[in-house]
């Protein structure tokens, strides 16, 4: 069942991603852009690609981690890069279900 609930909150955050969605990025998700960090970068940032989502706020209670745009850029951020970079929602859609099952 949760695998489930991942599989749609995903498919809805792909289409907020690509802008195919009414619903925008919240003011503290950002994607990366490796112009706009720090020079001196970090094994971690050497790692990240234009696809992910950099969180500006620190979450100071547990309410804010359950948050659906927290919650779901940490889950974003771990799928393949190849998979974040499918552009076609259709294809992100059957990509996700062979990822996740």
């Amino acid at each position: 069942m949760t695998q489930k609930f991942q599989y749609n909150d995903l498919k809805l955050f792909h289409k907020i991603f690509y802008e195919t969605s009414p619903i925008k990025l919240p003011s503290f998700l950002q994607k990366y852009n490796p112009e706009l960090h720090d020079r001196r970068a970090t094994r971690q940032q050497t790692k990240r690609d234009s696809t992910d989502i950099i969180c500006t706020e620190q979450p100071r209670v547990d309410l804010f981690k359950n948050c659906y745009f927290y919650r779901c850029h940490l889950e974003w951020n771990l799928l393949p890069k190849e998979l974040r970079n499918t552009a076609e929602h259709h294809l992100f859609s059957s990509r996700l279900k062979d990822h996740l099952w």
